[in-house]
């Protein structure tokens, strides 16, 4: 926009909260206004756009009259999150428009609306296409490959783990510490981040947690015997817990993460290697090497792999953000949707040693 006016914009952001949209994606303007073509601009960014460097008021169209302090505080007052609205409705996530395809060497390849480095671009319209973007250059040589990642909020960057505990960062995610440094009893093989992107965390096989920025600790299996590895974690939405799955499928929860029920004790013909929470925080899936979905809690089976030929392994899974459904990544970039996950493109004619998705 050419001018922005604080307290319209303001007021905006409390509407846009209130009926239980992120005032940061873009699907709240696409209900509220499906004809608009011209590029999306977060009514956040609109407002801090307008900020003074000088004094930090937020300047406003009838400052020629005097400094309109109702703006700088209806903004403060929408940008904090604070005391209003004082309600909100049932939260409408955004339907995902790509995915990242991560490989052992960091290299990133983007499917659907993401760009080369993993960051949104800053407008609607964007061709939605099953093509590939050229890899990302590689984090220099890795000591130990890359096994897991994680995404920033709102477009901005993420988080790639190694096995000998290094964080790269991409896109302009911030850097909170990593354990590269540290000698640690088992590798890495997961790691996750807080939804607003203040911290991140992540896991050993043996059970260890290992927390950085506002990443809360909540426990660990770090000294206990277990059956089999740990092999997959995941945060709860609230970041305030976090699960642990062993590759025997079973199930260890922290924090505020809910137990709806494990395989340990059942035969699986491969072992777990993935798993995702649910958008609600109330089910998890657990996927197996061969492509075998397990559901449990309110997560819905909606398909799998089990019983088909493939190529390769599968390595990685995620449930659907925008609810319903979860996508299933094969070692050679194969992509597997099912239920109302979309699908994007894969990696599965290119070269590439892939070990986790993102979207």
């Amino acid at each position: 926009p050419t001018q922005v006016n604080p307290n319209s914009t303001a007021f905006a952001i409390l509407g846009i909260r209130a009926s239980g949209y992120n005032p940061n994606d873009s699907c709240w303007r696409s209900v509220a206004a499906p004809n608009l073509s011209s590029p999306f601009v977060s009514p956040d960014t609109a407002l801090i756009g307008v900020q003074s460097a000088v004094d930090h008021h937020f300047a406003s169209p009838f400052d020629s009259f005097g400094i309109n302090t109702s703006a700088t505080t209806q903004a403060m007052q929408a940008l904090s999150r604070a005391a209003l609205p004082v309600a909100t409705g049932t939260p409408q996530p955004c339907a995902p428009t790509g995915y990242l395809l991560i490989s052992k060497t960091g290299a990133i390849r983007s499917f659907g609306n993401y760009a080369p480095a993993g960051r949104v671009p800053a407008g609607e319209g964007v061709p939605v296409v099953a093509q590939p973007s050229p890899a990302s250059t590689p984090f220099g040589r890795l000591s130990q490959p890359v096994v897991a990642g994680s995404l920033a909020p709102f477009g901005h960057g993420g988080w790639l783990y190694a096995a000998d505990g290094g964080v790269f960062t991409f896109a302009g995610a911030p850097f909170m510490g990593s354990a590269g440094n540290v000698k640690l009893n088992k590798p890495v093989v997961g790691g996750d981040a807080l939804p607003d992107g203040t911290g991140y965390y992540m896991a050993a096989s043996d059970g260890g947690i290992f927390t950085y920025g506002a990443a809360p600790f909540k426990g660990s299996l770090g000294g206990r015997r277990l059956n089999q590895p740990i092999v997959a974690t995941c945060m709860t939405p609230s970041g305030n817990g976090y699960y642990l799955f062993a590759a025997d499928g079973g199930v260890f929860t922290f924090g505020d993460a809910s137990f709806y029920g494990s395989l340990a004790n059942k035969r699986l013909n491969k072992p777990i290697v993935a798993a995702s929470a649910t958008e609600s925080g109330r089910g998890y899936f657990l996927v197996a090497g061969d492509g075998g979905v397990f559901a449990f809690g309110d997560a819905i089976f909606s398909g799998s792999l089990g019983g088909k030929k493939l190529n390769q392994p599968i390595v990685s899974a995620k449930a659907n953000p925008a609810g319903g459904g979860y996508v299933l990544m094969a070692r050679d970039g194969g992509v597997f949707t099912f239920g109302g996950a979309p699908f994007f493109g894969s990696a599965a004619n290119l070269s590439g040693d892939f070990r986790n998705i993102l979207f």
